[in-house]
């Protein structure tokens, strides 16, 4: 059993390999686990709301979270070390996210009916789609990374 975090685990996932897992808590923070201790690496920190959504990318390379607090930050997934910071993803919650297949970017899903698209890495806005009616709770990337749906 893995303890550490004080609030509400909100989500959780598994690194493409299977040793590392990340959550998402309610308590602020993301952690991210060694799976053959069981033992917590590093809080990935930083957040002033509840953390709500954890990812690993396709070539395990880095981790992303995304917090109520409206932003997004990306770890680089051997050392917990912060990658990129963006502070003002969405003008709501963001509920959700997924990596492009090749890892070069990253979509974010929220409450403000939109869908981002970011460059990993850099954090830079290469797109939002727009034209929602209803809040975005989920999105995807196409297996070729070409196109999305929500």
């Amino acid at each position: 059993m893995l303890s550490g975090h004080d609030g509400m685990v909100m989500e959780s996932a598994f690194h493409p390999d299977g040793h590392l897992l990340v959550t998402a808590s309610s308590n602020k923070s993301a952690g991210l686990w060694d799976l053959a201790s069981m033992k917590l690496i590093a809080r990935l920190g930083g957040n002033t709301r509840a953390v709500t959504a954890v990812a690993f990318s396709l070539d395990g390379m880095s981790a992303v979270s995304a917090s109520s607090d409206k932003s997004v930050r990306e770890w680089d997934a051997a050392n917990g070390s912060q990658i990129a910071l963006i502070e003002k993803a969405h003008r709501k919650n963001i509920v959700g996210f997924v990596f492009r297949p090749d890892a070069g970017a990253f979509l974010t899903v929220g409450h403000d009916k939109k869908v981002r698209i970011w460059e990993a890495r850099s954090g830079t806005l290469l797109k939002t789609l727009v034209g929602h009616t209803k809040e975005v709770e989920t999105a995807a990337f196409s297996r070729d990374g070409r196109a999305g749906r929500c």
